[in-house]
């Protein structure tokens, strides 16, 4: 319910900016604009996932690979980063965090993805000093050439609570 209601605030602002601001707001393109589950492939390698509130001090983010089709079996790696999310007034670099070498290459599974200390002193120093208008940046490499057949459904992501 929660999740649901911050997309849906997420959604407001993001449409809200775009017709209310001044000065308009370039869109990013369609494969970069934050949701909060997405699919990437050959043609469309990029997604910007919403991440939620981050509890405390959770140095780690769970990606869940909900949905493999790789009929080919054909190896791929998923780069991570923290990256604006679409409709925020600040932009930057994206922020690389790792790469996640999904093995087996056809079954879904979920990643650890490290968010150090270090990672997010550099968001500070760029000026990013909430975390509200990050977003998962999630980019597909494939390994080998395997043709337009690779795609991965990726769930919402998730902070994993500290133990």
């Amino acid at each position: 319910m929660v999740r649901a209601l911050r997309v849906t605030s997420c959604l407001a602002i993001v449409v809200g900016t775009a017709v209310c601001s001044a000065a308009p707001v370039s869109p990013l393109p369609r494969q970069t604009r934050p949701v909060s589950s997405a699919r990437v492939t050959v043609a469309n390698p990029e997604v910007r996932l919403v991440l939620p509130p981050r509890p405390g001090a959770s140095s780690v983010i769970v990606l869940r690979v909900s949905e493999i089709k790789n009929p080919a079996k054909a190896s791929f790696s998923l780069e991570t980063g923290l990256a604006p999310c679409a409709g925020v007034t600040r932009t930057w670099e994206p922020e690389r965090l790792t790469s996640l070498g999904v093995y087996p290459a056809d079954q879904p599974a979920s990643y650890a993805v490290p968010v150090s200390a270090a990672t997010l002193d550099r968001l500070r120093t760029r000026g990013v000093s909430d975390l509200k208008d990050v977003c998962l940046q999630v980019k597909l490499r494939l390994m080998r050439q395997a043709g337009d057949a690779v795609e991965v459904v990726l769930a919402a992501p998730e902070w994993q609570q500290e133990k």
